[in-house]
């Protein structure tokens, strides 16, 4: 019983937000822009009037929600996204950020591709946008073109949200 408990803390340790370098933050607090939330291999700016909050977070892959004047979209992240065939229609690359409109029946949505370390060479689906903010017009850039692929371990964050085997592990450890 005791080792299920521990296992339970570890994986209530993976949702919880981490500003900076210091100890979780509270999970129901949300984050108000403007302020960079940086994730393990991208990077999103909030802008003023949205927030960020209800985050969610596995072994390989992380989900926030994001609620604006106009609606609200998610951010995942993943390690695991299945990469494919066709990416969909590119709508904005710079600094090594590649996004593609894609549409599932009626739903828009946005594939972020880049380069991680952990992937090997060439560019992967890391990050996909998705909700009800998302029309498809000319108004979405506003939104994907925040968003950004790289190594922020050493950016000035807002917010950083952590998760996988490592925070596992380390939380097992009783490391912060």
């Amino acid at each position: 019983m005791t080792r299920g408990l521990g296992l339970l803390g570890c994986a209530l340790a993976l949702a919880l937000p981490m500003p900076g370098n210091a100890r979780p933050d509270s999970p129901a607090s949300p984050v108000v822009g403007p302020s960079s939330l940086c994730f393990k291999y991208s990077r999103f700016d909030l802008v003023e009037g949205e927030s960020a909050a209800d985050f969610g977070a596995g072994t390989e892959t992380m989900s926030l929600k994001v609620t604006a004047r106009t609606g609200s979209f998610r951010i995942g992240e993943s390690e695991i996204y299945v990469q494919p065939r066709r990416r969909g229609r590119l709508v904005f690359s710079a600094e090594g950020t590649s996004i593609y409109r894609t549409e599932q029946g009626s739903d828009v949505g946005y594939a972020v591709y880049g380069h991680a370390d952990f992937l090997g060479d060439g560019d992967r689906h890391i990050v996909s946008l998705s909700g009800p903010s998302f029309t498809g017009g000319k108004g979405d850039a506003a939104i994907y073109r925040r968003v950004r692929i790289g190594d922020f371990s050493a950016t000035k964050c807002g917010m950083r949200y952590l998760y996988g085997w490592d925070v596992i592990l380390s939380a097992m450890e009783g490391k912060p």
